[in-house]
């Protein structure tokens, strides 16, 4: 399978914090934590694991010569985490990203899927097995986070009157800019908001981010259980 660290190098997602003051954490590197975690968790299980990136970088980053407005160093980051998943032949592609808000007030946990790829049944189990171990695990740990359910990405932004899809987990697309989608199912899983002064504080704590990590080991581990035994 492969786990995607969302964000990374210039791309630093949510923060929480002040720089100044010590207590600041980036979306960038708690994903990176978490997906650090979850890793040696699976492949304590037994799984084989790879990690999108395994340092404060992007997946993959667009040479200087090819870089133009129509392919921008986002893009090209996020293709190439699609690109690492379909050349591993993966299972799964696990996405895991942190919230943010202009709401500061805005809280809980939610997973992502897209109902409109040949699997978006197994997507939709792996979603749901993935948030409900997540909250599991969370109010085990002494924190009742929000169950804010599955999102589905499929309509994940419409602009000018187009629909766009959750990008690492959504269709191929021709025009007007070529894309390659994931060749299996996939989630993208919002743990915590940064921008909540409460959960933020939560992703400097190492309990929380065990926590976070089982959960996420064990709602994979229940999809693979679900797929063993025929569904």
């Amino acid at each position: 399978m492969v786990l995607d660290p969302g964000n990374g190098g210039p791309e630093v997602g949510s923060a929480y914090g002040s720089q100044d003051g010590g207590s600041y954490i980036s979306e960038k590197n708690a994903n990176l934590e978490i997906a650090k975690r979850v890793k040696y968790l699976l492949e304590g299980a037994g799984y084989r694991v790879i990690l999108t990136r395994e340092s404060d970088t992007r997946a993959y980053t667009v040479p200087d010569s090819q870089a133009n407005a129509a392919f921008s160093g986002t893009r090209a980051d996020l293709q190439g985490r699609v690109d690492i998943a379909n050349a591993a032949e993966a299972d799964i592609f696990v996405s895991i990203h942190n919230n943010g808000s202009s709401d500061g007030a805005q809280r809980g946990t939610e997973v992502w899927y897209s109902s409109d790829r040949p699997f978006a049944d197994q997507s939709l189990k792996l979603a749901k097995e993935v948030l409900d171990s997540l909250v599991i695990q969370l109010r085990g740990a002494g924190y009742s986070t929000t169950n804010r359910g599955i999102k589905d990405g499929a309509h994940f932004r419409v602009f000018q009157g187009q629909s766009f899809p959750l990008f690492v987990l959504g269709r191929p697309r021709m025009a007007p800019r070529p894309t390659r989608a994931t060749n299996m199912p996939g989630v993208l899983g919002e743990t915590l908001f940064l921008s909540n002064a409460s959960e933020g504080a939560l992703l400097r704590n190492g309990a929380i981010l065990d926590a976070i990590a089982m959960g996420y080991k064990d709602g994979i581990a229940r999809y693979f259980a679900w797929v063993d035994g025929g569904r």
